[in-house]
Protein backbone atom coordinates (compact mmCIF):
# COMPACT_ATOMS: atom_id res chain seq x y z
CA UNK A 1 0.00 0.00 0.00
CA UNK A 2 2.89 2.36 0.77
CA UNK A 3 4.28 1.60 -2.70
CA UNK A 4 0.93 2.50 -4.32
CA UNK A 5 0.83 5.79 -2.39
CA UNK A 6 4.38 6.75 -3.44
CA UNK A 7 3.73 5.83 -7.06
CA UNK A 8 0.57 7.97 -7.13
CA UNK A 9 2.47 10.97 -5.75
CA UNK A 10 5.20 10.48 -8.36
CA UNK A 11 2.64 10.28 -11.17
CA UNK A 12 0.95 13.54 -10.10
CA UNK A 13 4.34 15.23 -9.87
CA UNK A 14 5.34 14.08 -13.38
CA UNK A 15 2.01 15.17 -14.88
CA UNK A 16 2.37 18.67 -13.41
CA UNK A 17 5.96 18.96 -14.68
CA UNK A 18 4.95 17.81 -18.18
CA UNK A 19 1.94 20.10 -18.57
CA UNK A 20 3.57 23.21 -17.10
CA UNK A 21 5.68 25.15 -19.63
CA UNK A 22 9.19 26.20 -18.49
CA UNK A 23 9.20 29.54 -16.72
CA UNK A 24 5.44 29.63 -16.28
CA UNK A 25 3.97 30.74 -12.97
CA UNK A 26 0.69 30.30 -11.21
CA UNK A 27 -0.69 33.07 -9.04
CA UNK A 28 -0.84 32.35 -5.35
CA UNK A 29 -4.13 30.73 -4.40
CA UNK A 30 -6.56 32.39 -2.01
CA UNK A 31 -6.62 31.54 1.70
CA UNK A 32 -9.92 29.63 1.66
CA UNK A 33 -10.67 26.40 -0.18
CA UNK A 34 -13.44 23.85 -0.59
CA UNK A 35 -12.63 20.32 -1.72
CA UNK A 36 -14.38 17.10 -2.64
CA UNK A 37 -12.59 13.76 -2.61
CA UNK A 38 -13.12 10.03 -2.92
CA UNK A 39 -11.03 7.00 -2.20
CA UNK A 40 -10.74 3.56 -0.67
CA UNK A 41 -10.32 2.22 2.85
CA UNK A 42 -8.18 -0.72 3.98
CA UNK A 43 -9.36 -1.65 7.51
CA UNK A 44 -7.37 -3.66 10.00
CA UNK A 45 -9.05 -6.47 11.91
CA UNK A 46 -11.76 -5.04 14.14
CA UNK A 47 -11.81 -6.02 17.82
CA UNK A 48 -15.35 -6.82 19.00
CA UNK A 49 -16.09 -7.35 22.70
CA UNK A 50 -19.64 -8.69 23.04
CA UNK A 51 -21.58 -7.30 25.98
CA UNK A 52 -23.99 -10.26 25.88
CA UNK A 53 -21.40 -13.05 26.21
CA UNK A 54 -18.32 -11.15 27.40
CA UNK A 55 -16.30 -12.78 24.61
CA UNK A 56 -13.80 -10.89 22.44
CA UNK A 57 -13.22 -11.75 18.78
CA UNK A 58 -11.01 -10.32 16.04
CA UNK A 59 -13.07 -9.67 12.90
CA UNK A 60 -11.73 -9.40 9.38
CA UNK A 61 -13.23 -6.28 7.75
CA UNK A 62 -13.72 -5.82 4.00
CA UNK A 63 -12.24 -2.89 2.11
CA UNK A 64 -14.71 -0.14 1.25
CA UNK A 65 -15.12 3.02 -0.79
CA UNK A 66 -15.34 6.44 0.84
CA UNK A 67 -16.37 9.96 -0.19
CA UNK A 68 -15.98 13.29 1.51
CA UNK A 69 -15.65 17.05 1.39
CA UNK A 70 -13.63 19.63 3.30
CA UNK A 71 -13.45 23.34 4.03
CA UNK A 72 -10.00 24.75 4.66
CA UNK A 73 -8.09 27.93 5.47
CA UNK A 74 -4.42 28.82 4.90
CA UNK A 75 -3.42 31.93 6.91
CA UNK A 76 -2.04 34.55 4.53
CA UNK A 77 0.91 35.38 6.81
CA UNK A 78 1.66 31.76 7.82
CA UNK A 79 1.21 29.74 4.64
CA UNK A 80 3.01 26.74 6.08
CA UNK A 81 -0.13 26.08 8.20
CA UNK A 82 -3.59 24.96 7.12
CA UNK A 83 -6.77 24.32 9.10
CA UNK A 84 -9.47 22.02 7.78
CA UNK A 85 -12.91 20.79 8.69
CA UNK A 86 -13.54 17.55 6.83
CA UNK A 87 -16.45 15.15 6.54
CA UNK A 88 -16.03 11.59 5.31
CA UNK A 89 -18.54 8.83 4.69
CA UNK A 90 -17.19 5.27 4.69
CA UNK A 91 -19.66 3.16 2.77
CA UNK A 92 -21.28 0.00 4.10
CA UNK A 93 -18.78 -2.89 4.34
CA UNK A 94 -18.90 -6.40 5.81
CA UNK A 95 -16.99 -7.92 8.71
CA UNK A 96 -16.57 -11.49 9.98
CA UNK A 97 -17.63 -14.11 10.53
CA UNK A 98 -15.35 -14.90 13.46
CA UNK A 99 -15.96 -17.21 16.40
CA UNK A 100 -14.95 -17.57 20.01
CA UNK A 101 -15.74 -20.71 22.04
CA UNK A 102 -19.25 -19.38 22.76
CA UNK A 103 -20.29 -16.94 20.01
CA UNK A 104 -19.93 -16.16 16.32
CA UNK A 105 -20.07 -12.56 15.12
CA UNK A 106 -20.67 -11.19 11.59
CA UNK A 107 -22.30 -8.14 10.06
CA UNK A 108 -21.74 -4.84 8.30
CA UNK A 109 -20.76 -1.32 9.31
CA UNK A 110 -20.75 2.21 7.91
CA UNK A 111 -19.53 5.54 9.31
CA UNK A 112 -19.95 9.31 9.07
CA UNK A 113 -16.88 11.16 10.36
CA UNK A 114 -16.43 14.87 11.08
CA UNK A 115 -12.91 16.00 11.99
CA UNK A 116 -10.92 19.19 12.52
CA UNK A 117 -7.39 18.94 11.08
CA UNK A 118 -4.24 20.99 11.58
CA UNK A 119 -1.70 20.62 8.77
CA UNK A 120 1.92 21.60 8.18
CA UNK A 121 2.58 22.21 4.49
CA UNK A 122 5.42 23.31 2.25
CA UNK A 123 4.32 26.87 1.34
CA UNK A 124 6.41 27.64 -1.78
CA UNK A 125 5.77 26.87 -5.45
CA UNK A 126 2.93 24.86 -6.94
CA UNK A 127 3.55 21.51 -5.20
CA UNK A 128 2.83 21.37 -1.47
CA UNK A 129 3.64 18.21 0.50
CA UNK A 130 1.79 18.24 3.81
CA UNK A 131 1.15 16.27 6.98
CA UNK A 132 -0.91 16.68 10.09
CA UNK A 133 -3.51 15.29 12.46
CA UNK A 134 -7.17 15.69 13.28
CA UNK A 135 -9.74 14.92 15.97
CA UNK A 136 -13.50 14.78 15.83
CA UNK A 137 -16.60 12.64 16.11
CA UNK A 138 -17.70 9.49 14.28
CA UNK A 139 -21.24 8.15 13.80
CA UNK A 140 -20.64 4.37 13.87
CA UNK A 141 -23.50 2.14 12.69
CA UNK A 142 -23.54 -1.68 12.73
CA UNK A 143 -25.93 -4.44 11.77
CA UNK A 144 -24.61 -7.51 13.58
CA UNK A 145 -25.54 -11.19 13.62
CA UNK A 146 -24.54 -12.93 16.85
CA UNK A 147 -24.86 -16.73 17.05
CA UNK A 148 -24.69 -18.59 20.34
CA UNK A 149 -25.72 -22.19 21.07
CA UNK A 150 -27.39 -22.52 17.67
CA UNK A 151 -29.46 -19.34 18.05
CA UNK A 152 -28.73 -16.30 15.85
CA UNK A 153 -29.93 -12.86 16.87
CA UNK A 154 -29.99 -9.68 14.74
CA UNK A 155 -28.54 -6.65 16.51
CA UNK A 156 -28.66 -3.09 15.21
CA UNK A 157 -26.76 -0.37 17.03
CA UNK A 158 -25.16 3.02 16.47
CA UNK A 159 -23.47 5.71 18.47
CA UNK A 160 -21.32 8.83 18.23
CA UNK A 161 -17.75 8.31 19.39
CA UNK A 162 -14.47 10.20 19.54
CA UNK A 163 -12.27 9.67 16.48
CA UNK A 164 -8.82 10.75 15.31
CA UNK A 165 -6.61 10.59 12.26
CA UNK A 166 -3.09 11.21 11.03
CA UNK A 167 -2.83 12.35 7.43
CA UNK A 168 -0.27 13.29 4.83
CA UNK A 169 -0.05 13.81 1.11
CA UNK A 170 0.67 16.28 -1.65
CA UNK A 171 -1.37 19.20 -3.03
CA UNK A 172 -0.70 20.45 -6.56
CA UNK A 173 -1.89 23.83 -7.89
CA UNK A 174 -3.10 23.50 -11.49
CA UNK A 175 -4.59 27.01 -11.75
CA UNK A 176 -4.81 30.14 -9.60
CA UNK A 177 -8.05 28.88 -8.04
CA UNK A 178 -7.88 25.08 -8.52
CA UNK A 179 -5.71 22.39 -6.99
CA UNK A 180 -5.70 18.60 -6.77
CA UNK A 181 -4.43 16.42 -3.97
CA UNK A 182 -3.58 12.88 -2.99
CA UNK A 183 -3.98 12.01 0.69
CA UNK A 184 -3.24 9.10 3.01
CA UNK A 185 -5.15 8.92 6.30
CA UNK A 186 -4.78 6.57 9.25
CA UNK A 187 -8.11 6.71 11.06
CA UNK A 188 -9.30 5.25 14.37
CA UNK A 189 -12.34 5.19 16.62
CA UNK A 190 -13.43 3.10 19.64
CA UNK A 191 -17.24 3.20 19.86
CA UNK A 192 -19.10 1.80 22.87
CA UNK A 193 -22.26 0.32 21.39
CA UNK A 194 -25.19 -1.18 23.28
CA UNK A 195 -24.17 -4.63 21.94
CA UNK A 196 -20.38 -4.40 22.03
CA UNK A 197 -17.26 -2.34 22.59
CA UNK A 198 -15.39 -1.95 19.31
CA UNK A 199 -11.86 -1.02 18.23
CA UNK A 200 -11.74 0.14 14.58
CA UNK A 201 -8.63 1.19 12.61
CA UNK A 202 -8.25 1.80 8.88
CA UNK A 203 -5.90 3.24 6.28
CA UNK A 204 -7.54 5.48 3.67
CA UNK A 205 -6.17 6.64 0.33
CA UNK A 206 -8.10 9.40 -1.47
CA UNK A 207 -7.75 11.90 -4.26
CA UNK A 208 -9.71 15.10 -4.76
CA UNK A 209 -10.06 18.55 -6.27
CA UNK A 210 -10.18 21.90 -4.45
CA UNK A 211 -11.54 25.34 -5.35
CA UNK A 212 -9.68 28.31 -3.80
CA UNK A 213 -10.76 31.89 -3.19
Amino acid sequence: MNLIFRCAIAIIFMIVVLITPPGSAIAETGPFYFGIFAGYTFPENMTWHSKASGDTVSLNVDNAAMVGFKLGYVPTQIRMLAFELDFTHILDHNYGPAASPRVTEAGDVYMHNLLFNVLLRYPQGKIHPYGGAGIGSSFFNVTNFESSQGVTSLQRANTWSFCWQFLGGVNVEIASDVSIDLTYRYFGTDPHLTVADVNYRTSIISTGINLHW
